[in-house]
């Protein structure tokens, strides 16, 4: 018998892969000479295709690294939007033949109702497109990090991405402007004003500051119930330190209370002295380096205030005129100028936003769900990737009274779905150990 007889099929398929992924891309290559935007097309239908080909906890750990950069580049005199290959999940999840968990459609009701209610009277229907193209990939890529069965993986690995997160957050302080890569990557922000906060590679500070806290306080989680301690903690100190680089009042505020409140959910002393010592070394370290706007944290400023109150004010202004059914998803902005002297694009509160755009209805359909999966999550809250969730989740809703960051910065809304999936995930695979138990 020969050599070549001993190989099985699934034996060569790597080997296949990479050779057909080696001719797409010099094949892509040599069509950019003469044509960019039919070789954009042939690299985005060669990554669906490969996509389609790799095992779903692959293409969910491969997304999740690349979750907080959103790549946009015109092209051919048109924009390609490549974030929105994360669609792709879809076919390794389809082909997994598992009918996803029933808590990643919570938010289903509220989508539907956003899309009936809204469309109808849209101010801006190519934005509203777009942002309902993103909650489908949000729910597919939700219910793909639930089946995965790698949770506490995708945590860590959503991690990681604050290490090049927050290098480019500190470089950026310290040569005072936005960056060359900034500017590269976010070629539509090249009007935008540096504010001597990091904006690192997102659209605004504080979508940085968000961020970085939600995935910093997952880590801490995870790390304190003994899931690879040292590097839990190692990148959530970095992710602080990311934190405080975006001078995110609320989101420091949100990460400082559920950091509290995750102390007292060890009884290890080890682990809670560690996250003392961690918080006050970068705190005391940061203080040394000037360019680091820890004075945010110390002082509201007189014109944060008179803003925050005006925007607010119009929000509730909004709602009052409709307030069931709300202005209709999106048009806010559109409508804000009626209300208030201000060039604002949202309400700078989640809650607020929801209810003046979707009304009393849509305010329930959605948090309603959300406080749910928060009870449920702090329920089975000793599952580590659980309580990684409630921590983060809990962030998003403390940062949620300030500001708003899921309807502009798509990899935010991405991050939301991803926390949801997380639990999700952690809450079926104990519900699995009990029935097993059980049995």
């Amino acid at each position: 018998m020969s050599e070549t007889a001993l190989y099985k099929p699934e034996d060569l398929r790597p080997m296949l892969m990479a050779s057909l992924t080696v001719c797409w891309v010099a094949a892509a290559g040599l069509v950019w000479l003469s044509s960019p935007w039919s070789a954009v097309s042939l690299i985005i239908l060669g990554t669906i295709a490969l996509i389609a080909q790799l095992p779903l906890k692959t293409v969910v750990l491969a997304f999740v690294f690349i979750l907080p950069f959103d790549l946009q580049r015109r092209v051919g005199g048109h924009w390609v939007y490549l974030d929105l290959l994360v669609a792709a999940v879809a076919l390794p999840l389809f082909r997994n033949r598992k009918w996803p968990p029933r808590l990643c459609w919570l938010l289903v009701p509220f989508f539907l109702y956003f899309l009936i209610t809204g469309f109808p009277r849209s101010l801006l229907p190519a934005w509203l497109s777009e942002y309902a193209v993103r909650w489908v990939i949000g729910f597919c890529f939700s219910a793909a990090v639930a089946l995965s069965g790698v949770a506490e993986d995708l945590a860590l690995a959503t991690g990681v991405t604050l290490v090049p997160l927050t290098t480019y957050a500190l470089y950026q302080l310290s040569v005072g402007n936005f960056g060359t890569l900034y500017t590269w990557m976010n070629p539509q922000m090249d009007d935008r004003a540096w504010i001597g906060r990091s904006y690192s590679l997102m659209w605004h500070p504080n979508h940085f500051g968000e961020f970085a806290a939600m995935v910093s306080v997952m880590l801490i989680a995870i790390g304190i119930k003994g899931y690879k301690s040292t590097l839990s903690f190692s990148l959530a100190a970095v992710g602080i330190v990311g934190l405080l680089c975006s001078g995110s009042r609320g989101s420091e505020t949100g990460a400082g209370i559920v950091i509290l409140l995750l102390l007292i959910q060890t009884p290890k002393y080890w682990r809670k002295l560690a996250m003392i010592a961690l918080a006050v070394l970068i705190i005391w370290g940061a203080q040394h380096y000037d360019f680091i706007p820890l004075e945010r944290a110390e002082q509201l400023d007189d014109f944060t205030v008179e803003s925050r109150l005006l925007i607010w004010g119009a929000a509730y202004t909004g709602w009052q005129k409709s307030p069931w059914i709300g202005l209709g998803t999106a048009n806010f902005r559109e409508v804000m100028p009626n209300f208030v002297n201000s060039d604002a694009v949202h309400a700078h509160s989640i809650y607020l936003q929801i209810l003046a755009e979707t009304g009393l209805i849509g305010f329930t359909l959605f948090f309603g769900p959300l406080l749910y999966l928060l009870w449920r999550a702090w329920k089975d809250r000793m599952v580590p990737v659980v309580l990684a969730g409630a921590c983060a989740l809990s962030v998003w809703f403390v940062h949620g009274f300030v500001d708003i960051s899921f309807m502009d910065q798509p990899p935010s809304l991405l991050l939301l779905f991803l926390v949801i999936g997380l639990i999700v995930g952690g809450l079926r695979s104990q519900n699995t150990l009990r029935l097993a138990d059980l049995s």
